[in-house]
């Protein structure tokens, strides 16, 4: 029992850390700006679900032409994401 749910932890903990992997593949092929946003997002937190939920709205958000250029921050990301959910929304 024990090691069976030790095996479906280290099953998600991969499926986690390659859906991650992939996620800043994605974004270095989006923005010029990736690795700084990858390195605030890491700074951010240890948590790879986290990470993961942040670079998948990054990118969403990017490809619909969200300017993350200026962000330096996890709150400057957070803004430009909620702005950019707002214009795309007609508000």
């Amino acid at each position: 029992m024990l090691s069976e749910l030790l095996n479906q932890l280290y099953i998600m903990a991969s499926e986690n850390a390659a859906r991650y992997d992939e996620l800043k593949t994605s974004i270095r092929k989006i923005t010029p700006d990736a690795e700084k946003l990858i390195q605030i997002i890491e700074n951010e937190s240890d948590d790879i679900e986290r990470r993961i939920a942040f670079l998948e709205t990054t990118i969403e958000e990017l490809l619909a032409g969200a300017d993350y250029s200026k962000c330096e921050t996890i709150n400057d990301i957070a803004d430009v994401y909620a702005a950019s959910i707002i214009r795309r929304a007609g508000l």
